[in-house]
């Protein structure tokens, strides 16, 4: 299953532990985002995650929690190496 990133840092932000729950949390961002791109992705989000069976579905949670946590902590660490100052690279 293809995932844009916005698509990916909502699956990220989720915290249900169940096909429901991250189903009813991204209808609730659906629902409330000010952000018109943020509404589209948890609209789009929600139909490809609606055909999936719950272990299908927290498996794909799951890795790409993983996949952006491991982001973080590279940035962390090229952070602590510059000093404090962030790295930006393109």
């Amino acid at each position: 299953m293809e995932l844009n990133e916005m698509e990916k840092r909502l699956l990220y932000q989720t915290e249900g532990s169940e096909w429901y729950a991250v189903l009813h949390e991204l209808a609730m961002a659906s629902r409330y985002a000010k952000d018109p791109d943020r509404r589209k992705a948890a609209d789009s989000l929600i139909k490809k995650l609606n055909s999936l069976t719950d272990g299908e579905c927290m498996e794909i949670v799951i890795r790409y929690q993983e996949k952006l946590q491991a982001s973080q902590r590279k940035q962390d660490c090229r952070r602590d190496a510059c000093g404090g100052k962030a790295e930006v690279r393109r």
